[in-house]
């Protein structure tokens, strides 16, 4: 009889394991789409009325960065149902770059048909190159450079009460963001970073 090491034996365990869990990643990613896109075509009677803000609150404005893929269109559309079921106050916004004019038509068009309100947003920017040439990540930088300066209507209602959350298109909200996610955190001794 031909003995294994115990670590032979487990291979095939950890393989099943990583196996599992990627379909298990997958028929959840594809569980959400399918809640996105129903919760699309599900018009509401009476539109919500957009958020308020109450006196003294901060403004938090979600913000994210696109191409005209079809890849990433479907991104912000989970993004969106993602800030609509856990009730993210605040406008959520498409940063869509270098998209042609027919494309940026048809994406303004369907976001006002998701949301009447004007709570989700798109921003058609130009395809963003930086000085000294082109760079493949060039579009997030320039696009939201040209958001916060033409954007219209302008990104906060009150700018000295305004935060700018930067996510990306393949992350989805598990709870709202608010002004207090870093409440209780102090400036670290290495500069730019924050600590508890």
């Amino acid at each position: 009889m031909r003995r294994t090491s115990g670590r032979n034996r487990r291979r095939p365990r950890l393989q099943s394991c990583v196996l599992c869990c990627a379909l298990s990643a997958t028929g959840l990613l594809a569980l959400v789409h399918l809640a996105a896109l129903r919760a699309m075509h599900e018009k509401p009677a009476v539109p919500e009325a957009p958020y308020v803000l109450a006196a003294g609150e901060t403004e938090v404005h979600v913000v994210f960065s696109t191409d005209c893929s079809p890849y990433q269109h479907w991104q912000s559309i989970n993004v969106w149902y993602s800030a609509r079921a856990v009730g993210q106050r605040g406008p959520v916004t498409r940063i869509a770059s270098g998209c042609a004019a027919e494309e940026a038509r048809k994406v303004a068009a369907e976001w006002l048909e998701i949301d009447p309100t004007g709570t989700f947003r798109a921003h058609f920017a130009p395809a963003g190159a930086l000085r000294g040439g082109t760079y493949k990540y060039s579009n997030k930088p320039s696009g939201l450079y040209h958001w916060l300066t033409t954007a219209r209507p302008p990104p906060f209602v009150d700018p000295s009460r305004g935060i700018v959350v930067l996510i990306d298109p393949d992350q989805m909200l598990l709870r709202p963001i608010t002004a207090a996610l870093g409440a209780g955190l102090r400036p670290s001794p290495r500069k730019g970073e924050l600590v508890d």
